[in-house]
Order: C-alpha cells, then sequence, then structure tokens
C-alpha cells in the first residue's frame, strides 16, 4: 500500500509585507532604532529623522503668522476709522473702497499664514517614522546620516505570517485543493502547512505556483528554499511494483490475469492489457487504480502478450511473483 502524497520544492516567503519610508524628503536620519528579524507593533517608532531644520520651520512660520495678524489688524483698524467719514464726505468712496481690499488682502494673508504653520508642524510630527502593521522587519534600508528620499526604508512581513512557495507542474497543480494540507521539511522537522491559494499564472519555468500558509512558530525563514509534500486524503492505495508498468502510445498500463479452465482441464490464467491511472509513486512501488483482488504480472511482463495463456508458477503452493491482495508476490514465469 502507498499512502497518496506529491513531492515538491518551494521557497519560504512573507504572506504580505508593508513597505515603509518618510512621508517628507530631503532630511537626514538621525536614528535607527530596529534591526532585520525584529517584531515590531503598529505605531512603534522605527527611526527619527533630524527634526531640527523642523522646529526651526516653524519657528519661522509662526513669525509670520504673527506679523500677518498685525496686518490685519491694522487694515480693519484703517477700515473702522474710515467709514465713518464717508458719511460726511470727509473721504471719498475710492478710498473706503481701497481700506476694505487692504483688509480683505490681510485675511488672506492670515489664513496662508496659518496654513503654513499647520505644515511646519505637521513636517516636526513626520519626524518619527512609525511601522503600519505589526509584523517582523524582514529588511531595513535606513541608516544614520542618510537623506530620506522617496525610497522604502524598511520592509515588514505582516503579522510574521510565512508561506512555502511550491513550484508544480499544471498537471500535479490541476490536483491540488484550497484547504489541503501540505508537509514542509523545516530545519530537519516536518511542519504541517495549508494551501490558501493557487496562482492562475504560470511562472518562468512554466510550473504552477501553490501557496501553503505555514504555522507560527514554525522555524521558517523568508528565503528558505524546502522540500515538501502535498497530503491527500488518508486513503492507502493498491501498490504495484514499478517493473509491472507498461507503457503504450502515452497511456500506463499492466497485465491483468484473468483465470480460466483450459480444454485439458487444467487451471490457466488469460493475459489481458489494463489501462491503469497512476495515483503516486513511492521508491520502486507505484499506487494504481485497480481493484484490491486484481492478479498482475510483476515481472517479465515485456515478454507478454495481450491474450497469452499462461500458467502461474507457484512456492509452496501459493502464487509466487504477481501483486493481488495479499503481499505474498503472483508472477508468470
Amino acid at each position: 500500500m502507498i499512502e497518496n502524497r506529491l513531492a515538491a520544492n518551494g521557497v519560504v516567503a512573507a504572506v504580505e509585507t508593508a513597505e515603509v519610508g518618510g512621508q517628507i524628503s530631503g532630511v537626514a536620519i538621525e536614528q535607527v532604532l530596529v534591526e532585520v528579524g525584529d517584531f515590531v507593533k503598529a505605531g512603534q517608532v522605527l527611526a527619527t529623522l533630524d527634526t531640527r531644520t523642523f522646529a526651526q520651520q516653524v519657528r519661522s512660520a509662526e513669525a509670520d503668522l504673527a506679523t500677518a495678524v498685525a496686518a490685519q489688524e491694522k487694515a480693519a483698524a484703517d477700515l473702522a476709522r474710515t467709514e465713518p467719514l464717508l458719511a460726511i464726505d470727509a473721504v471719498s468712496r475710492q478710498e473706503v473702497d481701497a481700506y476694505r481690499t487692504a483688509l480683505r488682502q490681510a485675511e488672506a494673508n492670515v489664513a496662508a499664514a496659518k496654513a503654513n504653520v499647520d505644515s511646519a508642524r505637521t513636517n516636526q510630527q513626520r519626524g518619527n517614522i512609525t511601522a503600519p502593521v505589526s509584523g517582523i522587519v524582514s529588511a531595513k534600508n535606513a541608516q544614520v546620516g542618510a537623506v530620506v528620499s522617496g525610497a522604502p526604508l524598511f520592509s515588514i512581513i505582516i503579522d510574521g505570517a510565512l508561506e512555502w512557495q511550491a513550484a508544480l507542474p499544471p498537471a500535479d497543480a490541476a490536483n491540488i485543493r484550497v484547504g489541503q494540507t501540505a508537509s514542509v521539511e523545516i530545519a530537519g522537522q516536518q511542519v504541517i502547512g495549508q494551501v490558501t491559494r493557487l496562482s492562475p499564472v504560470a511562472n518562468d519555468s512554466r510550473d504552477m505556483t501553490v501557496h501553503v500558509r505555514l504555522p507560527s512558530g514554525s522555524g521558517a525563514s523568508a528565503g528558505m528554499y524546502q522540500s515538501g509534500e502535498f497530503l491527500f486524503d488518508a486513503q492507502r492505495h493498491n501498490a504495484v511494483p514499478l517493473s509491472a508498468l507498461m507503457t503504450s502510445d502515452g497511456y500506463d498500463y499492466v497485465w491483468q490475469l484473468v483465470p480460466e479452465t483450459g480444454g485439458d482441464g487444467q487451471a490457466y490464467h488469460r493475459v489481458q492489457r489494463e489501462q491503469i491511472t497512476i495515483i503516486a509513486q513511492q521508491d520502486n512501488q507505484i499506487a494504481v487504480s485497480l481493484p484490491a483482488d486484481a492478479l498482475i504480472v510483476a515481472t517479465s511482463a515485456s515478454f507478454l502478450n495481450d491474450n497469452d495463456l499462461v500458467t502461474v508458477a507457484t512456492i509452496n503452493g501459493a502464487p509466487s511473483d504477481a501483486l493481488g491482495a495479499s503481499p505474498s508476490a503472483n508472477s508468470v514465469r
């Protein structure tokens, strides 16, 4: 008997990663607080930037705002002083309109100055680069003194979740189902994972990628190349030796022996070609789609023809070399 398993090789990779960069550019990194392999929590500070420039920008923006507010107050006072004079013709309407325009411009300047203060304060707050998710730091491109650009500074494996990405020929991948289990060898131990998805597109080698989620604490690391097996049901299948297999026109078959009584009254077996499906292979044994009580030719199959009438040799009263339901082998001599 052979258990139905399918061997494969593949690479361990992150299920999903988050790329983390600075929200502002052109500023030097002051501190780097994590290393590759560290587990971080969402919101944790990964690095800090040189915020001295930001502090100066905030002070400058606040000074500009104060100047704009003073100008607005003066414009408002000028208008308040001038408008009553229009009623007694002490000033012209054009002069009053000019003061009104000056006030509107001063109010706009105050609004712009407030926006600049908010922007400067926001930049100052962005001096801390934080983790957007919890997980394991898998890459670090941040160095003290380096100037932040648009490139990612850190990569985080979200929740530390890893998967085994197994490569299978399309014909084998067609037998895999989501939810199926797989056994992956990690550091000399067998780790049981579960199929989460099958890639709909073949890779450069024309293989299909099957994604197997690994449990936490498996000991795996991203980038490891590991072997494993996909596990099917617990059913065991009838096994025959590889020497019994014949191939013709792209089909696999074996010689099956059908009992028959000859004209002389003796028991014979008629050789019949039986097409089979190979379910699995283990060493020199193959699991085939045959009834449990089928009697097949185990050796010397290439010397037979369809419908040959043969005698099965026996040892101690039992068939000697062909496979039936019992472990003792029955074969044609």
